[in-house]
């Protein structure tokens, strides 16, 4: 079935009624499902995921399935609940669900102003789905409307609005330490803050970091941990914080970029980006780097160095996604390679390089222990630019992948193709196993 057919598919079964042509494209085109008449790969019983007390279903191989878009910009943050269900935020469109196989759930147009960096989409331990927007004008979710401002929306597992709430400054990320609770890390009063929200969504307290570098930052980006600790990052300087706002510890980053920061229950920190020189994250000097080379930084709750490295080929690379899994272990996404008929290997760690030939940038995905040995490690590539912007960790060992790609990628033994040859990039989601 050709990737149109399954948007129209898709969109009679959800029975959307779009107001203008503009909207219409959205809905029924951003991130339709190669389950449409795809391929899915699930073993044993199951409910519909994403709804509070259902299980995922797990099985040896797990449910693998790949979805793309209509070329509306890139998947730039993706979340995965504890049932299974992914939630992808393409910031020039809005919101999409899937359920643990891939089939799509529900849409919500949230079209705005995304953070130029950090994470603009959560899911809190209670299931919603945060989402950092700006609205130029008022949308309608569901039966309710939003807008116009910037602030936080959130939004129940099934789509609907819960509650908006409109902040001042220039928003960077979101995250969910508690239930019913959003924190927003923010550039307000020439002051680089965290503010965290009480469950009447007013402001329960804040914490000021430093005052706004002169320059801005090349990535501003916050998590939050299972146990409710924050972890906050940009070029300069990495810290975590605990429940109550209180600074844990505080380092430097000596690198020009800083793209995702994750933080797992023990409070152990990661942050991942790019870098030129050498620079020292503690372990010693990982250059020398004449361009952008990836890098990877774990430290310890105290602050203290756990471990780095670069990942570093004869190319540009960067690392722009990471996530702790259940073990300690992390996962990391980007993209290497450039293209002109040259190749580009990319050590990310153990005997064997990523090798990218003939094509543009290249999609990595690399997994490491508690210690920083790599487990294993992957690449997609295609005619044109493949890149992973985000990663997230599901149950049963499931990995999800967000990105764009250029032409057409093949993912999960699915074709996706771009619906608009007008346009430059694709979104997509990719969920497989561990490998």
């Amino acid at each position: 079935m050709q990737l149109a057919a399954r948007h129209e598919a898709c969109c009679d079964r959800d029975g959307m009624e779009p107001t203008n042509a503009r909207i219409t494209r959205v809905l029924a085109c951003v991130l339709s499902l190669a389950a449409c008449g795809g391929s899915s790969h699930s073993a044993g019983d199951g409910g519909t995921a994403g709804e509070a007390g259902l299980r995922p279903s797990c099985g040896p191989d797990g449910p693998r399935w790949s979805a793309a878009g209509d070329g509306l910009g890139a998947t730039e943050d993706m979340a995965v609940d504890a049932s299974g269900g992914v939630y992808a935020f393409v910031p020039l469109a809005g919101v999409l669900a899937f359920d643990e196989r891939g089939e799509r759930r529900w849409f919500r147009p949230l079209p705005g102003a995304a953070p130029r960096s950090g994470k603009g989409l959560v899911v809190s331990p209670g299931g919603d789905i945060l989402v950092l927007t700006g609205l130029e004008s008022a949308v309608r979710v569901g039966e309710a409307e939003v807008g116009p401002g910037r602030g936080v929306v959130s939004l129940t597992p099934a789509g609907e609005l819960r509650w908006f709430v409109e902040l001042e400054g220039d928003l960077h990320g979101v995250a969910a330490p508690s239930a019913d609770r959003a924190t927003v890390l923010r550039d307000h009063a020439g002051q680089r803050e965290v503010v965290a929200l009480g469950e009447d969504h007013g402001v329960r307290w804040r914490t000021s970091l430093e005052e706004v570098p002169s320059s801005g930052s090349a990535g501003v980006t916050i998590a939050a941990s299972p146990g409710g600790r924050l972890a906050v990052s940009w070029p300069g300087f990495v810290g975590a914080l605990n429940v109550d706002g209180e600074l844990l510890f505080r380092g430097v980053v000596p690198a020009r970029e800083v793209h995702d920061v994750a933080i797992d229950a023990a409070g152990r920190v990661a942050v991942v980006g790019s870098f030129s020189g050498s620079p020292d994250f503690g372990g010693g000097d990982l250059g020398p780097s004449a361009q952008f080379d990836a890098y990877v930084a774990v430290y310890d709750p105290d602050g203290s160095h756990r471990w780095s490295r670069a990942l570093s080929s004869s190319s540009f690379d960067y690392a722009y996604g990471a996530v702790f899994t259940p073990d300690g272990g992390l996962i990391v996404t980007g993209h290497f390679g450039e293209g002109g008929g040259l190749r580009s290997d990319l050590d990310v760690g153990g005997d064997d390089p990523l090798v990218s030939v003939d094509n543009d940038r290249d999609l990595f995905l690399a997994a490491y222990d508690g210690d920083g040995e790599l487990r294993w490690a992957t690449r997609v590539g295609s005619r044109g630019d493949v890149v992973g912007r985000t990663v997230g960790v599901g149950p049963c060992g499931r990995v999800v992948v967000g990105g764009f790609f250029v032409t057409e990628v093949e993912l999960e033994g699915t074709v996706l193709e771009r619906a608009d040859p007008d346009t430059r990039f694709t979104p997509f989601v990719w969920q497989t196993t561990v490998r």
